[in-house]
C-alpha cells in the first residue's frame, strides 16, 4: 500500500494513502462531525512517560522497594516488547503510585489548563480550530483523569475518557453513546489505538457509521502505519497547511 509524502520534511510532513486524493481526504476530515483522539505523544510528548521520568528524582520514591521493582520490570517488558508495553507499565505505575490523594493533587497542581497549552505538539491547536463547530472531540487516554482534564480544556475537547486500557471497548462504548454520529476521525500513535480503527471500520461495513477517517501520529517516516488514511509526524503543521489550501 503506497503512500505519497507531501510535504517532503524531516519535521513537517504528511503521507497520504496513494489511492487517496487530497482533496478527497480534506472533504472527509471537514465533513466528520466526531473526533476520538488519543492524547500521549499524539497531541503532546507524554505526560504519563513525564510523571513516571519525573519519580525517578524523587527522594520518596528512589527510596521504596516498590518503585525499584516496577523499574526494573518495566525495563525488561519495554525491552522485550517495545511501545506495546507501555500500557501494562503505566498502569502499573497507576496503582503502585498514584492512588494517593496528595500525589494526584500535586499532579493536578502541576498540570494546569495553562502549563499544558504550551506542550501540544505544534499546529495540533491549530488543527483543532479547523473542526467543524459541531464536532464532538473525545479524548480516549491511558493517563489519569487529574492529567488529562486539563489537556481537554486546553485543547477545547468537549469529553475526556481516561485511564483507558481497553481502548476497543471504550470506542464501542463512543459509537453507542452518539448513534447520531456516523462520520468519524480517529487519531492516534500506537497498537491500541489502531484496534479503535478497526472496531470503526468494522461498524461502516456494517452500515452503522457513513464515514471513517483515520490519523496516525508516526515519530518518523521510517514507521508509518498503512493501516491508517493519513500519517504525519510529531508536528501538525503540514496536516493543517493541507486543511487550508486544498
Amino acid at each position: 500500500m503506497g503512500y505519497i509524502i507531501d510535504p517532503s520534511n524531516d519535521e513537517v510532513w504528511v503521507a497520504i494513502k496513494s489511492q487517496l486524493k487530497k482533496e478527497d481526504l480534506v472533504k472527509r476530515i471537514l465533513s466528520s462531525d466526531i473526533m476520538v483522539s488519543d492524547l500521549d505523544d499524539t497531541d503532546t510528548p507524554s505526560p504519563a512517560k513525564e510523571i513516571a521520568y519525573t519519580s525517578l528524582k524523587r527522594p520518596k520514591y528512589l527510596s521504596d522497594p516498590k518503585f525499584w521493582l516496577w523499574c526494573i520490570s518495566s525495563e525488561y517488558k519495554l525491552i522485550k516488547n517495545g511501545k506495546n508495553a507501555e500500557s501494562e507499565t503505566w498502569a502499573a505505575f497507576i496503582e503502585k503510585f498514584l492512588r494517593n490523594p496528595k500525589e494526584l493533587e500535586k499532579l493536578k497542581q502541576k498540570y494546569t489548563p495553562e502549563f499544558v497549552a504550551s506542550k501540544f505538539y505544534q499546529g495540533a491547536i491549530d488543527f483543532y480550530g479547523l473542526m467543524p463547530l459541531n464536532m464532538i472531540k473525545i479524548y480516549l487516554t491511558r493517563n489519569i483523569k487529574e492529567v488529562a482534564e486539563s489537556y481537554k480544556q486546553s485543547a477545547s475537547f468537549d469529553e475526556v475518557m481516561a485511564e483507558q486500557f481497553d481502548k476497543e471497548n471504550s470506542i464501542k462504548r463512543i459509537s453507542q453513546k452518539y448513534p447520531e454520529r456516523r462520520k468519524f476521525i480517529v487519531k492516534g500513535d500506537s497498537p491500541e489505538d489502531e484496534q479503535m480503527l478497526k472496531v470503526l471500520i468494522h461498524e461502516k461495513q456494517r452500515g452503522r457509521l457513513d464515514q471513517v477517517t483515520s490519523i496516525y501520529v508516526a515519530d518518523s517516516q521510517n514507521h508509518l502505519n498503512p493501516n491508517f488514511d493519513v500519517n504525519i509526524g510529531r508536528n501538525y503543521r503540514g496536516l493543517v497547511e493541507l486543511l487550508q489550501t486544498c
